[in-house]
Formats: C-alpha cells, sequence, structure tokens
C-alpha cells in the first residue's frame, strides 16, 4: 500500500533544520452547503481532459472517474486541475483512489509554511510519480477534501504480487518472443502481398506511436475506399472524416476575426436583456465553464434574434458546424470503431489461407507480447481469454514450424518455449485479479460516501478498470462521467515501474540517509 510518511518525515525534518517544529494543523472549516453536479452539462475544458462517457443514473448519485495514467506528470498535472474546480465550485469533497487503503493524509506535509519551497518539493516527486495529482493539490492548497484509499488488502496485494513476478520474469522471455517475432517477420515478407505488407506496416506505426491517429485514420479511410468498404457501420469514425473535411475548408486565421466583426454588429442591434447574455456566455468561454460549441451555438443563435445572416461570416460558420460535428464523436467508441475497420480492411486484403493464418498467429504473438508487457486492454483481454488454446509460444511456434523448412527458419527450442508458457498463468491471473477488483473498488467507494454522507464523489483509477467499474457504476443507478486526463506527449518519460518496485531516485535516498543520520 502507498505510504506518504517518508516524504513527510523529510519535509518536516527540513522544516525542523530552519525552526525546529512543524506548523500546527489549521482548524477546521466548516461545512457549506453542497449544490449536485449535472453530469450532462458539467464542462470540463479540453484542455486538462477528454470526456469518454456521460451517463444519468437513478440513485441521486454521482461519481467523475479519471481513468489515469499512472505517474504521468502531465496528466497528473492535469488530474489536480480538473479536481481543484470539483471541489472549489461543485462542492466535491471525497476522493476515492486505488493503491492505497484508508485516509491519505497529507496534512504534515501540506502545513509546511514556505509556499513555494512546499510547491517546488511536491512538483519534483509529482514528476517522479511519488505523489498524484489529488495529493499534489491537498498537499499545495487549503481546499477541503479527503483522499481515501479504496483497495481491499488482500486483493491488492495478491494483483501486486503477480505484478512483481511478471515482471521479473518478462526479461528471460523477451528474448524467446522476439525470435518468433523475426520468424514471423520473414513469413510475411515472403506470403504478403505488397498491399497486405503495406497496411501490416503502418498498422505497426500506430500501434507504436510512430504515426499520429489522424494519419492513420486518413490512411483506413483511403484503403476503404479501395476496397469498397461502405463506414456507415462506423458512425463515429465516418464523423471523424466529415471533421477533418470541415478543417480542411476553414480559415483558422479569420475565424476571429469575423466573430469579432459579428459581435459588433449583434451589440448594436440588441436590447440590454440579450447583451447581457452575450456577455455572459462571453466570460463564461473565456474562463472554460463552457464548452466552445456551446459558445458559438449561442453567438449563432444572438444572431438569428439581431436578424443577421450568420452564414455570411463563412469560416465562423463553418468552425460553429465543425464544432458541432466534433461534440457528437464519442472518443471511447471512436477508437473501437477504427480497430474494427483496420481488422476489416485487412480481412478484405487477403488473397490466400496462408496470408490469414500467418496473420492471425502474429496477432496471437501481440497478444502474448502485451500479455506480459501488462498492457493489455480489456478488448484485448478477452480476445487472450477466447484464444487462449492458440496464445501460447509453442502453439505460435508450431504454426512457423510449418513453413521452417520453405523459409530456412529455426524456432526457438523447446525448453525457452516451456520457460514463456510456464508463466502465462501469473501475468493471467495478473489481469483475472484486476478484473475482481473493479467490485471491490466500487464497493468501497460506495460505503465511503455512506459513510460520509456524501451524494457526490471522485473515482480515480488505472484505465484498465474503467469498462468494468463503469458497467457496475451503471448498473448501481449512479450517475458519472468517464474523462481521461490531456497528455500532449504519450512518449513521456514514466517512472510507474521504478515507483511500484519501490525504487528510490538517487535524490531521495540522499534524504532518506539524511533523515536517518538525523535520528
Amino acid at each position: 500500500m502507498k505510504k506518504m510518511s517518508w516524504i513527510i518525515a523529510v519535509m518536516c525534518l527540513a522544516f525542523a533544520a530552519g525552526t525546529g517544529r512543524c506548523a500546527a494543523a489549521p482548524a477546521a472549516q466548516q461545512e457549506t452547503p453542497r449544490k449536485k453536479l449535472d453530469v450532462l452539462t458539467y464542462h470540463i475544458p479540453e484542455n486538462l481532459a477528454t470526456v469518454k462517457d456521460r451517463h444519468v443514473g437513478s440513485s441521486g448519485k454521482t461519481v467523475i472517474y479519471i481513468q489515469d495514467a499512472h505517474c504521468n506528470f502531465e496528466a497528473q498535472s492535469n488530474n489536480a486541475k480538473i479536481l481543484e474546480d470539483l471541489v472549489k465550485n461543485q462542492n466535491f469533497a471525497l476522493v476515492a483512489v486505488e493503491g492505497s487503503t484508508g485516509l491519505i493524509d497529507t496534512a504534515p506535509f501540506s502545513q509546511f509554511p514556505d509556499k513555494d519551497i512546499k510547491n517546488e518539493v511536491a512538483t519534483y516527486f509529482m514528476k517522479k510519480g511519488r505523489i498524484t495529482g489529488p495529493e499534489f493539490l491537498s498537499i499545495t492548497s487549503d481546499l477541503p477534501f479527503t483522499i481515501w484509499g479504496i483497495e481491499d488488502e488482500t486483493a491488492y496485494k495478491e494483483n501486486y504480487d503477480a505484478f512483481v513476478k511478471t515482471v521479473n520474469t518478462r526479461e528471460q522471455i523477451k528474448g524467446t518472443l522476439a525470435l518468433l517475432g523475426r520468424d514471423l517477420d520473414t513469413l510475411k515478407k515472403n506470403i504478403f502481398s505488397p498491399a497486405l505488407k503495406e497496411i501490416d506496416s503502418r498498422m505497426r506505426d500506430y500501434r507504436d506511436n510512430k504515426i499520429q491517429f489522424i494519419d492513420w485514420a486518413q490512411y483506413l479511410t483511403a484503403r476503404a475506399k479501395a476496397l469498397r468498404i461502405g463506414l456507415d457501420k462506423y458512425p463515429n469514425f465516418n464523423q471523424q472524416n466529415r471533421v477533418v473535411e470541415f478543417e480542411a475548408k476553414i480559415d483558422f486565421n479569420k475565424v476571429d476575426a469575423e466573430r469579432g466583426a459579428l459581435v459588433d454588429i449583434i451589440t448594436k442591434k440588441l436590447g440590454k436583456d440579450k447583451l447581457s447574455e452575450l456577455v455572459a456566455k462571453s466570460l463564461a468561454f473565456r474562463l472554460g465553464k463552457i464548452p466552445a460549441d456551446e459558445y458559438y451555438g449561442a453567438l449563432k443563435g444572438l444572431a438569428a434574434a439581431a436578424k443577421i445572416d450568420f452564414a455570411q461570416y463563412k469560416n465562423l460558420a463553418m468552425y460553429t458546424e465543425y464544432l458541432g460535428l466534433l461534440k457528437n464523436i464519442k472518443t471511447s467508441e471512436l477508437i473501437t470503431e477504427c480497430d474494427r475497420l483496420a481488422d476489416d480492411v485487412k480481412s478484405r486484403s487477403f488473397a490466400t489461407d496462408e496470408e490469414r493464418a500467418v496473420d492471425r498467429t502474429g496477432k496471437d504473438l501481440s497478444t502474448l507480447e502485451t500479455l506480459f508487457e501488462l498492457t493489455l486492454s480489456p478488448a484485448d483481454y478477452q480476445h487472450f481469454e477466447d484464444n487462449r488454446f492458440r496464445t501460447t509460444a509453442a502453439a505460435i511456434a508450431k504454426e512457423i514450424g510449418r513453413f521452417a523448412q520453405r523459409y530456412g527458419l529455426s524456432v526457438p527450442p523447446a525448453q525457452d518455449l516451456n520457460t514463456v508458457d510456464s508463466n502465462i498463468g501469473v501475468a493471467e491471473y495478473f489481469y483475472s485479479m484486476a478484473k475482481k477488483r473493479d467490485a471491490l473498488l466500487v464497493r468501497n467507494t460506495e460505503n465511503k460516501m455512506a459513510e460520509d454522507k456524501a451524494e457526490q464523489a471522485v473515482l480515480v483509477t488505472g484505465g484498465f478498470h474503467t469498462e468494468g467499474i463503469a458497467s457496475i457504476l451503471r448498473d448501481k443507478g449512479f450517475s458519472y462521467i468517464v474523462i481521461t486526463p490531456r497528455i500532449t506527449n504519450p512518449n513521456a518519460e514514466n517512472p510507474y515501474l521504478d515507483v511500484m518496485l519501490n525504487k528510490k531516485t538517487p535524490f531521495e535516498e540522499l534524504l532518506m540517509s539524511s533523515e536517518s543520520s538525523n535520528k
């Protein structure tokens, strides 16, 4: 379980060196009346997060569910900003987090009197993955909220032990999987058609973050058109294409100028009531309180009220429509549809049974590699469970072996294959325990809400839990918003593995040794 005691001790030690004591705890704040958040209208600025799902339940309880990116500094910074608004303006007082049990007490750290030093040190620890966005906010602000660990200790320990065992064994099996991958690359080079090779190469580039989603989507669209695949069964993907088409037509440099010109005319034609509405919308938009589509939609409505032809502002009108299209795209479904379309495109490109067999074996190997990397999505894990008999090193080697003589391949020895397969169970157990924890995390969140008499809470877990937890919340009648913190650089350095294995940075070792010498 996560502990903050050593961080707190270091801060207090540093403070004690200067003053000889830690500051007294602040007096408890008087509880203020709480208002309910509307999950359908609550706006989270796009520069902080993406809304993946909204649901209105019947229980009267609301959860803002953050699909976290563990130890990513940008994500944690955005989580802190999101939480700040929820506590300050929406009266949220409970943050339920995985990875801990019970109260996460930041009080000794937050009481450190020098705000600049406190912010600097807290930022350092957040960059190193030692504290989270909620903990950072609790340490650096006076906002009244509780961070509560919602783990079942037994289930978490079993899950953690499976994590450590998998991490400690995967290095010795990487070489074997790499050899199987090399053989498959040879098969693809000799068996795949040029078109199929290109599709497979682009798919790898996308999954390895070598090309952006928009480039991958445009490539799939072109291939789908060439193969006469209709996009009607991919509504969000189709909508994304329409958005891209609009982007190409809009001169974004002219949108602000046209908006300014329109606002000038509106202010001359409308009465005070409408002008007050315009000012209120403009202010709310600038403060990030309402989304862009709502503001521009209101502007269009005010233009109509003033009998102004909105269409004459060509770029502004297209931009307003563009925002409406963008709003209606469901991000999580868009990604799923993209994957389905990629499979469809590849399937239509097969010309022989050998191509199909090699591609299927390649997918099985990719699933096995991702299993040991502990990065399977719920859909990938389901694919693994459905094809468990195929997704082993021995089964993959057997498939490759059918072509070994023809292409001069040599599969890894049986002993190495057995080493891989003997460790699959531990990795599989990690995922099964992660799924089991879904219900426990919701149960403990619900219990803490009942204990605190809270009708709303923030819930923070890793992305693997999202689908299962959202389903449980829905079945229990919760209203919720699922959000993903914005990450502009997915390849940024991430200390997650070091944190999970409890490895200290050199600076932390120095601080801890300093603490010991002062005892």
